[in-house]
C-alpha cells in the first residue's frame, strides 16, 4: 500500500477517523460499519464524505489490497473496545495521537541538555499541551526511567 500513502501530518482526528472508515468500507462494502461512521463524526455530511472517499479508494486499491485490509478489519474494530463498531473511533484515534505526542515529547526531553527548557518549549507550543501533560513530563524527568534511558543512550554525564 506504500504507493497509496498520504500525509497524515496536520490532519485532525476527525479526518483520520473518516479515513479509517472509508478504508473499511472500501475493503468490506458489505460490512455494517455505520457505528464507525457515527464514531467519525456527524452521520449527516460526514457520512457522505466517508462514502465518497470509500468509492475513490475502491477504485484505487487493488482487489488483493482490499482483501488484505478486509482481513485485518475485524481485529481493528474489536480493538476499539467492548462496543465494537459502536465504539467511538474519533476518541480512540485521539487517545493514540495523545500517546504518540507524549512519546515524542519524552524523546525530546531525553535528548535535551536542559529538560526544563524542553518543558517550557513544550508548554509554549500552540497552547495545545494540557497542564496534566506538563505534569506527566515533569514526573518523567525526575523518574528512574528517565535517568536509566539517558545512561543507556549515552546522554547522562559520565556515561560516554
Amino acid at each position: 500500500l506504500a504507493e497509496h500513502a498520504l500525509s497524515l501530518q496536520d490532519r485532525s482526528v476527525r479526518d483520520l477517523a473518516q479515513l479509517y472508515c472509508a478504508v473499511g468500507i472500501a475493503a468490506q462494502p458489505q460490512a455494517d460499519l455505520s457505528g464507525l461512521i457515527r464514531g467519525a463524526g456527524d452521520p449527516g455530511q460526514d457520512g457522505a464524505d466517508v462514502t465518497a472517499l470509500a468509492k475513490e479508494l475502491t477504485r484505487k486499491l487493488t482487489r488483493k489490497e482490499r482483501r488484505a485490509i478486509g482481513a485485518a478489519l475485524p481485529r481493528f474494530v474489536s480493538s476499539l473496545g467492548d462496543g465494537g463498531a459502536d465504539s467511538n473511533l474519533e476518541r480512540a484515534l485521539g487517545a493514540a495521537a495523545r500517546a504518540f505526542a507524549q512519546g515524542a515529547n519524552r524523546a525530546g526531553l531525553l535528548g535535551a541538555a536542559d529538560p526544563l527548557v524542553g518543558i517550557e518549549l513544550t508548554a509554549q507550543q500552540a497552547g495545545s499541551v494540557a497542564s496534566s501533560e506538563l505534569g506527566d513530563l515533569l514526573q518523567f524527568v525526575v523518574s528512574e526511567e528517565y535517568f536509566a534511558l539517558r545512561v543507556e543512550l549515552g546522554l547522562a554525564p559520565g556515561s560516554a
